[in-house]
Parts: structure tokens; C-alpha cells; sequence
């Protein structure tokens, strides 16, 4: 796998009346890598 490119899984997470909610995950010291900062806020854009 290219060191730039993940694969996410989106997970369910119990959300409001108990339904699933879906989750997406990122841990890891290459976020780090890439300029991620514990605390700092950043903006995601999705597209199908």
C-alpha cells in the first residue's frame, strides 16, 4: 500500500435511541506524519 493512501472501515456506533450511527476511525502515528495535530480542528470534504 502507498504510504499516502488508506483504507477506512466505517463502523456503527450506538447514536441517539440506541440506532447506529456510522463511524469512521483514524489512529496512528502517520497522521502525525502528515502534519496532524492533537487538538487542531480540520475540515472534510466528501464526494461520491
Amino acid at each position: 500500500m502507498e504510504k499516502n493512501k488508506r483504507t477506512l472501515k466505517v463502523y456503527g456506533m450506538s447514536g441517539y435511541n440506541h440506532n447506529d450511527i456510522p463511524t469512521i476511525m483514524m489512529k496512528g502515528k502517520w497522521l502525525e506524519n502528515f502534519g496532524f495535530k492533537v487538538g487542531q480542528e480540520y475540515r472534510v470534504h466528501c464526494k461520491n
